[in-house]
């Protein structure tokens, strides 16, 4: 009678240890990095990489935790979002100061992936897709005037400030052009185009 009111033994968790936690960060990297066994199994058997990942779960010193998977394969865990990141990374940010427990943790955490360059394929995505989705006059149809301009004014300062910090990430000054560069190009076309049917 004694063995049936007996809790079932839970299964260990990738690495040898039965916390739901870790196995819980395990599966979301094995999904989003395709990440196999033997190198989660290798990370958590380092002392110091283990200490990482439990630092972050048990204490609220730190609010991020970041898995880098490197090109070689190796899995490192980082407090914080790093500068030098070489491959594709996952994060786990905490959304409030408490440690991180198994009935919490969906709810406390906010996780996901992100790319090794974030900065260069955000100036990407904006100068592909929001700047010619927004600033096209057949998408601002029923727009008043002046929400047209704004949208365009905003939009145009990120596209800027992501182009100078691109540049800082590189070691380099790079001033933005003019907002309406496009309009100087095409007086000076203009008017190369009357002075060359004059002669």
């Amino acid at each position: 009678m004694a063995a049936d009111t007996e809790e079932p033994k839970k299964d260990a968790a990738p690495g040898g240890s039965e916390d739901e936690r870790l196995e819980f960060i395990f599966e979301y990297l094995s999904k989003s990095l395709r990440l196999k066994q033997e190198k989660w199994a290798k990370m958590m058997s380092n002392e110091e990489l283990r200490f990482v990942v439990m630092e972050f779960l048990e204490r609220t010193t730190s609010n991020v935790l970041v898995m880098l998977l490197s090109p070689a394969g190796v899995l490192t865990p980082v407090l914080g979002f790093p500068t030098n990141a070489k491959g594709k990374s996952s994060y786990f940010i905490r959304k409030r100061k408490e440690p991180v427990t198994k009935e919490n943790l969906r709810d406390l955490l906010i996780f996901g992936d992100m790319a090794p360059r974030p900065v260069e394929e955000l100036a990407v995505l904006v100068d592909e897709v929001f700047m010619p989705l927004l600033v096209n006059p057949v998408n601002q149809r029923g727009w008043p005037t002046v929400v047209a301009e704004d949208v365009k004014k905003h939009l145009y300062g990120l596209k800027c400030d992501l182009y100078e910090v691109r540049g800082r990430m590189n070691g380099q000054t790079l001033l933005p052009m003019p907002l309406n560069v496009a309009k100087v190009y095409q007086v000076h076309r203009d008017l190369v185009d009357r002075w060359v049917k004059a002669m």
